[in-house]
């Protein structure tokens, strides 16, 4: 697998943006971008070409099922981990379905972002997502 270079967080919460890039940061070695307009990170993602993309599910004019939907429409095969609050099993399934490569539910802490993070790096090791 190639090496972590960049991510690229879409998540229409300024908050979360901040925990996610901290804790994916103190995890070093690669860039943390963000976007908090699904429309413009899908762009972002075809511009960019980041390693790892983290989207959210919910977000205003294009969910994070649509943008899954759009990038993988286009023959995009960046792995892409959808993190929400969502832990319906709908959801879970739907994301899958659509591509993704890993679901976590959304932290309510900077321990629980910093957990996320040490998983994300996890994956680039062993080539898979283990549970957060």
């Amino acid at each position: 697998m190639a090496k972590l270079e960049s991510v690229l967080i879409i998540d229409d919460n300024a908050n979360c943006i901040a925990f996610m890039s901290l804790a994916l940061e103190a995890e070093g070695g690669f860039r943390v971008s963000s976007e908090m307009d699904p429309l413009r990170g899908a762009a972002r993602i075809r511009e960019q070409k980041p390693s790892l993309v983290v989207l959210d599910i919910k977000m205003p004019r294009l969910d994070g099922f649509g943008v899954l939907t759009q990038v993988r429409s286009e023959g995009n095969s960046v792995p892409m981990i959808m993190v929400s609050g969502s832990v319906r099993q709908q959801d879970i399934d739907h994301a899958y379905a659509l591509g993704c490569n890993g679901y976590f539910e959304k932290p309510t802490s900077l321990a629980g972002y910093r957990s996320l993070a040490n998983a994300v790096v996890a994956y680039w090791r062993c080539g898979e997502f283990s549970a957060a």
